[in-house]
């Protein structure tokens, strides 16, 4: 037997396993990583977000959902637009109170809509007085940019929208930065930025603390792949895209430096954003902070899952802090 045409013959082929390996792994990477990043998604995420996900929202919360969204859209909002730091222009919808007693700031989650994210929540901040502005992320619904940021760009739109209700209403009304899932991370990351002084705090519901972070659970957790043969490829194409690295900004370490107060919201049996990265975030944070965990509540789901415990933590927080 001819050992040495053996061996040149089974590395041969180890090469062209290696290569198709390579070439599947970078196919893979690319497509999630539209997925995360593009405005308009490959088509395959329709078959692919509830295993992204990995949670299952209960009849009575989608019903919920739907009906509160479909509420909120028939309120009278206003339809607002300003020019972000880098030119690109972004949407969002105000709807005023009659005795505002504070103005919130509100930004939706991943591929949500602002109506979808707060409509169950809704008449809660009107009975409290506050005014809403509810953003249209940037690379989603209606605002405009190719790809979402993850957080890491859309922080700076945080600034913008401030400077916008600040020269909107020049009163001494208390400002307040909310989010919910990737939202709540739009404001954490944005943490360590100096506001004015009329910015009183943040509420952040189920936030991740990265992109790198959020793309190793859903690659590896719920996706079940192999997350290191996707990261090193998934970190270019972030920067190419965003203009950032997947872990470049963190809400780990922007909250070290987090000057106003923040209320740390999150259920307990997260499938899609662990509650471990509220509690890093919680843990890290520099700033006066308070923290509000549902038993039993998926991603999302803790204001359907305890709405009297949830409004008292907001109003403890404002009593605290307007």
């Amino acid at each position: 037997m001819n050992y040495r045409k053996l061996a040149v013959l089974g590395t041969a082929g180890s090469a062209a396993v290696v290569a198709t390996v390579g070439t599947s792994a970078y196919a893979i990477t690319k497509t999630l990583v539209d997925i995360a990043l593009d405005h308009d998604p490959p088509a395959i995420l329709s078959k692919m977000k509830g295993k992204i996900t990995h949670y299952s929202k209960s009849s009575a919360f989608s019903t919920e959902m739907k009906r509160t969204e479909t509420i909120l859209l028939e309120k009278d909002t206003e339809e607002v637009s300003i020019e972000a730091c880098d030119g690109t222009i972004l949407k969002g919808h105000l709807l005023e109170a009659e005795r505002p007693e504070r103005i919130l700031i509100a930004f939706h989650g991943w591929r949500a809509r602002w109506s979808r994210d707060f409509g169950m929540i809704t008449d809660f901040w009107q009975r409290e007085n506050a005014t809403v502005l509810y953003v249209e992320q940037r690379g989603q619904n209606s605002s405009a940019c190719p790809h979402m940021g993850f957080g890491a760009v859309e922080r700076l739109d945080c600034l913008d929208w401030v400077n916008y209700i600040c020269t909107r209403y020049p009163n001494s009304l208390p400002i307040y930065l909310a989010g919910i899932s990737m939202g709540a991370t739009t404001v954490l990351m944005a943490a360590d930025f100096s506001f004015p002084s009329r910015v009183h705090g943040m509420m952040a519901d189920c936030g991740f603390t990265s992109a790198d972070n959020i793309w190793e659970h859903v690659v590896h957790d719920n996706l079940r792949l192999p997350y290191h043969l996707c990261k090193g490829v998934a970190d270019q194409m972030c920067r190419k895209k965003t203009g950032y690295g997947s872990d470049e900004v963190n809400t780990l370490r922007t909250l070290k430096k987090a000057t106003v107060p923040v209320l740390f919201i999150h259920g307990l049996n997260d499938h899609f954003v662990p509650v471990e990265m509220t509690w890093k975030n919680y843990e890290a944070c520099a700033s006066e902070k308070r923290i509000h965990l549902v038993p039993g509540a998926d991603h999302g789901m803790s204001y359907f899952m305890d709405k009297a415990g949830y409004e008292d933590s907001m109003r403890k927080f404002w009593a605290d802090f307007d």
